[in-house]
């Protein structure tokens, strides 16, 4: 309950403004106290939403959204163990398991291939239940753009990000898509293709 209050929280806080708005313009007409104290009970439950915002806990999504750019900066950063920490023991891109993937990534940073990922139109997380003895998985989509030492690439890429919960709790990548932004078919990166 409390995640998916956090997670929609712009929505909530939207209504919140609506009946507030709605009650003002009420009270303006007719003066009438309990108008008041439904403003009043609308702005505590307001500032009840705003403090867990604040200081509440981190929901699913905020979690998986600050993974996915906390491995960006690992990116810039050029720090291997930094973008592996969020990278679940389960993971595999294509036949490619974790340890594989580790070298390659290790070695394009190496190389200085790639500087920086710049991410954008990160999208709404979406969690999927578990499914025949499957663990339940959470998928997030965003524009990737690799910022090469010299400039930038002249490729963006849309990718979808599989997470899945590891034994600890904490969401981790399992798996990724790329596609074209443009006409939307697949793309493999070569070095990783069987």
């Amino acid at each position: 309950m409390l995640q998916k209050l956090t997670d929609n929280r712009s929505t909530l806080f939207l209504l919140l403004g609506i009946a507030a708005i709605v009650l003002g313009m009420i009270w303006v007409r007719t003066r009438d106290r309990r108008c008041l104290y439904g403003l009043g009970g609308v702005g505590a439950v307001a500032l009840v939403l705003l403090l867990l915002a604040l200081f509440g806990p981190e929901s699913d999504s905020a979690q998986i959204k600050r993974k996915v750019n906390e491995m960006a900066e690992g990116v810039k950063a050029k720090d291997v163990d930094r973008i592996f920490q969020h990278i679940s023991e389960q993971f595999r891109y294509r036949s490619t398991d974790k340890q594989e993937f580790r070298q390659y990534a290790d070695a394009a940073l190496r190389r200085g291939e790639v500087a920086e990922l710049r991410l954008s139109n990160i999208d709404k997380v979406e969690f999927l239940p578990a499914k025949a003895g499957e663990p339940a998985t959470a998928s997030i989509r965003f524009l990737a753009k690799p910022i090469a030492p010299g400039g930038d690439f002249d490729r963006i890429f849309r990718v979808e990000a599989i997470f899945i919960r590891d034994p600890d709790g904490q969401w981790r990548l399992k798996d990724f898509l790329l596609r074209n932004p443009i006409n939307n078919e697949p793309l493999v990166l070569p070095e990783l293709s069987p």
